[in-house]
Order: structure tokens, then sequence, then C-alpha cells
């Protein structure tokens, strides 16, 4: 099961795809899909053909800009395991909020990439940590703005050291 909210001239709707066919806000919807090229597809649905655009897509986030016969619909998709979390009331644990970044391992802070007061993203850079003759770079595990640093270059870490905290 597959549910996509489409956004489009500030009218909503739910598309849910199922074993049993396709729905929009929950009435059977009969529609065919033919895939013209990378990014473009003909929709067929009551004897009437729609040219559909894909302009960009955000796998990580969920989100898609489409073009409907050069109609712009902003798209949000739920695949089976968001739809659990969400059925589950865990929906929120997959976005909740980095408060700090801990040294994985025991070593040696051979560099700083991140300042106090810098915006970072789930992924940015923030320290090199040498361990075992190797450089380690460790990245941000969620978006914020650092607080503080707790270390210094050249400082020794143990293993679940705080690094940083985020505002």
């Amino acid at each position: 099961m597959q549910k996509i909210t489409l956004t489009s001239s500030g009218n909503e709707y739910e598309h849910t795809e199922t074993a049993e066919g396709h729905f929009i806000d929950g009435e059977a919807f009969p529609v065919k899909i033919e895939k013209v090229s990378k990014d473009k597809y003909l929709m067929t649905t009551d004897n009437k053909v729609y040219r559909l655009q894909l302009a960009e897509a955000n796998h990580e986030k969920g989100t898609a800009v489409l073009y409907i016969d050069n109609k712009k619909a902003d798209v949000s998709i739920q695949d089976k395991i968001s739809l659990l979390l969400e059925e589950l009331g865990m929906s929120d644990m997959a976005t909740s909020k980095v408060s700090e970044i801990k040294a994985p391992m025991p070593g040696l802070i051979l560099d700083i990439l991140c300042e106090v007061g810098q915006e970072v993203e789930e992924g940015d850079k923030l320290f090199v940590l040498e361990a075992m003759k190797m450089e380690n770079i460790i990245k941000s595990g969620g978006s914020g703005k650092i607080k503080s640093i707790e270390v210094a270059k050249g400082d020794s870490t143990e293993k679940n050291q705080i690094l940083l905290h985020f505002e």
C-alpha cells in the first residue's frame, strides 16, 4: 500500500494504491499510467488523457513536484513503513530532534569542521576523528544550530563523549 497526498490549485487529494486498485479520497479511481520518457507519463482515466511530468523528487523527504497538463502539483508520498509508523503513533520518531553529537569511538580530534552558531543539516561533516591510525569523518545526525563545541583540535576523546550540543 502507498498513500500519496497531492496538492494542486489549493485543493488537496489523497491517492491510495492497494492490491484492489487506485482510490482518490476513498473512491475507486480507474487509472492507467504509461511511462513515455525518463520523467514524462501519460495518465488515462474516464477516457481522458493527462500529461504528467516529474519536475523534482526528494526521496528522503518523500516529496515531489509534478506537473499535470502544465499545472503544478506538490506531492507527498508515504510508503508502507511510514504508514505503519503513523498508525502505531511512532511517525515522529523519524524526525526526532538531535540534541548532541557523541564520539562513536575513542580517538583524537584532528580537525573541527564547524563552529558555534552554525546551522547544519543532517549528513554535514563536523569533525575529523583519528582512531586506530584511521581518519573518521563525524557527520551530523540531524539538522540544527550548534550551541556549543565541547572539544578542541588535538583533544583525546572517549567513546560516547559529547562533542557538541545543538540549540
